[in-house]
């Protein structure tokens, strides 16, 4: 038994497909019915009903689609496949235009890398026109390749540069220091940094010149100075250098510091400045420890500082003893001026006491209101500034002074005496307490202690 719907092969006593899940039914199914009227049985053909589908009977929708026909012819092989068939092939001339696009890429990747190469090798070797006709064809492949558009740009520039790196062996030939550091600087600035294979061939003439330039420039610096610590340190440039060229330079640097330290050492050999001779040939023999001149010139000056030394020797003894007499007669005239300086600080220090209890009377006639006896006290000078009664009358309002405190000190001929008091005054609002500060000069005037000159300060 087969299925009418898939024509599957079923199994006998199958009631559904097990392969679509249709129903299984017979062609046309016999019902005998009872026709009560005629009382006799009539056989009847009852054409057979669709049968539901067991996923529309499961749900509980029916659809159009849900009820089998038996009537329905079994669709062919090819029919039922066509559409897998369709795509399967659409796949494949995908799969066939992808892969055959990939390889032509690749295809042109190879000769674009390949002509970049070559524009490399040739741009290394200085042939800049078959490197530009290299990238053209590369361009002309690949276009709007930034890669090669710059590679381009670069070996324009490499062009450029290379023309301005022809004037430099001319211009140091000439000495034209300046202009070939000015060119040297702008190339550097141009290419120096920058990380092209186009460009490392004028990169390194460019470290050539850089390297030439250095060179010049030391040579110069050494005809221009006589300073052995400047030569000295040119030498060190060229050792840092290395080149062929820098040790031809070190070597006349260095013959240059010998002739200026044998000149310079025998005018001081001359002039008897031994120590400062020595030093100068020892600096020499610094940089040319095997010179015959510096090493002549170093005994020469031995043997004379040895004659130096064994005058020097008779010299300082006689000096020695003229010494010895002066250092005693240096001793008894300190001993005179510390006994004079003694008797000074005495002076002093009894004159400073004398001005202190100067003072210290003023105030002492003030409060016992002897005013007479205090403006006595001052100096002729004060007199002529200030009357009697001008000054008496300053101190209707004083009714008493303490002393606070006292200092004094030296000051050129005189005694400057600072005092702090405290005076008790009658004011219109009462009788209060104000301090002040003054300052004294205190000094002999006609054999007599007076007080000079002074002045104060009300500090509350």
């Amino acid at each position: 038994m087969y299925c009418d719907k898939c024509g599957a092969e079923q199994p006998k006593g199958a009631a559904y497909c097990f392969s679509c899940g249709t129903r299984l039914n017979s062609d046309v199914e016999n019902k005998t019915t009872i026709n009560l009227n005629k009382g006799k049985k009539e056989q009847v053909k009852v054409e057979p009903t669709p049968t539901l589908l067991p996923s529309a009977v499961l749900s509980g929708q029916q659809g159009a689609n849900d009820r089998y026909n038996p009537s329905e012819a079994k669709p062919s092989f090819f029919a039922r496949s066509s559409s897998w068939l369709a795509f399967a092939v659409l796949v494949l001339l995908i799969v066939v235009g992808v892969y055959g696009w990939n390889q032509y890429q690749a295809h042109m990747g190879s000769r674009v890398a390949k002509l970049q190469a070559d524009a490399a090798n040739f741009a290394t070797n200085g042939d800049y026109s078959s490197a530009m006709k290299s990238l053209e064809q590369a361009s002309s492949l690949r276009k709007n390749d930034v890669a090669i558009d710059t590679d381009l740009q670069d070996i324009q520039t490499a062009q450029r540069v290379q023309s301005e790196m022809d004037q430099l062996p001319t211009l140091f030939d000439a000495q034209k220091l300046d202009e070939a550091e000015q060119i040297v600087t702008a190339v550097d600035t141009e290419i120096g940094k920058r990380s092209s294979p186009f460009l490392q061939r004028e990169q390194a003439e460019l470290t050539r010149h850089q390297t030439n330039l250095r060179i010049a420039r030391t040579q110069e610096k050494a005809k221009g100075t006589d300073n052995v610590n400047d030569l000295a340190a040119l030498l060190t440039e060229m050792e840092q250098v290395g080149t062929t060229e820098a040790k031809q330079v070190h070597t006349d640097i260095t013959k240059k510091i010998v002739a200026v330290t044998s000149q310079l050492a025998t005018k001081l050999l001359d002039e008897q400045s031994l120590l400062a001779a020595v030093q100068t040939v020892e600096q020499g023999l610094k940089y040319a420890p095997a010179d015959s001149e510096l090493l002549a010139l170093n005994g020469q000056i031995e043997s004379k500082k040895e004659e130096i030394e064994n005058r020097k020797k008779e010299e300082e003894a006689k000096a020695a003893l003229a010494a010895e007499e002066k250092r005693l007669a240096q001793a008894a005239e300190e001993e005179r001026l510390a006994q004079a300086q003694a008797d000074f600080v005495l002076q002093q220090i009894d004159q400073q006491e004398e001005a202190k209890s100067t003072v210290q009377l003023f105030y002492a006639y003030i409060n016992s209101y002897d005013y007479n006896q205090a403006y006595n006290l001052l100096g002729g000078s004060w007199h002529k500034g200030t009357g009697y009664s001008d000054f008496s009358s300053g101190y209707d309002n004083t009714y008493d002074v303490w002393i606070d405190s006292i200092d004094a000190v030296p000051n050129e001929q005189n005694t400057e005496v600072t005092i702090f008091l405290t005076a008790q005054e009658s004011t219109e609002y009462g009788m209060v307490y104000s301090t002040y500060r003054s300052v004294y000069q205190v000094g002999y005037e006609n054999g007599v202690m007076k007080i000079l000159s002074g002045k104060g300060e009300k500090l509350s």
